[in-house]
């Protein structure tokens, strides 16, 4: 579905607690991990427009791992400072800290929950930091393997599959006509 597969590095907080009006929203956190939130950027267009449904919600795209770290790992609620990498066949794409983020980890989680009650389980990708495809033209290949970490989390390792092709009866029924 895309010829523009792009990576991006983002701390996940995972969800312990109702927030409900704790002080600290990350008070309620279980932990973290690490996820790379894949998007088909070419994919987006198909309508005209921006579509991050598509661009973000595609089957086996997203992973998330290997592990969650438990909150008291980090020292208990409050904004985490850990250093964060992604690289794609060992070469660094992507490299920052999580205290340059645009918004501190409690007011993310507050602002998310006053529009959609966070419950025990959910997971709330971050956001990324520079250097993802979408910026350097450079996106990911077919066989490329990704490696993305932070500290006191680990290494989520991922190898990019290869492209299933649709045939036009498919590609037709995915763009919302029917399929013969």
């Amino acid at each position: 579905m895309t010829g523009e597969l792009d990576y991006e590095i983002e701390l996940v907080a995972v969800v312990g607690a109702p927030l409900g009006d704790a002080e600290y929203a990350t008070s309620r956190l279980m932990g973290y991990t690490i996820g790379n939130d894949v998007s088909a950027r070419d994919a987006g267009r198909a309508l005209g427009r921006l579509d991050l449904f598509t661009q973000k919600g595609m089957d086996a795209t997203s992973p998330i791992g290997p592990w969650v770290c438990t909150l008291d790992e980090f020292g208990g609620a409050g904004q985490p400072e850990l250093d964060m990498q992604l690289r794609v066949n060992g070469e660094l794409r992507q490299q920052g800290n999580t205290r340059e983020m645009i918004f501190p980890l409690d007011e993310l989680l507050n602002y998310l929950d006053a529009r959609i009650a966070l419950r025990p389980g959910d997971l709330v990708l971050t956001g990324s930091t520079h250097g993802v495809g979408l910026e350097t033209g450079r996106f990911l290949q077919p066989g490329d393997l990704v490696e993305a970490s932070i500290d006191g989390i680990g290494l989520l390792r991922n190898r990019v599959g290869y492209r299933k092709q649709l045939t036009s009866s498919r590609r037709a029924g995915r763009l919302g006509f029917p399929t013969p």
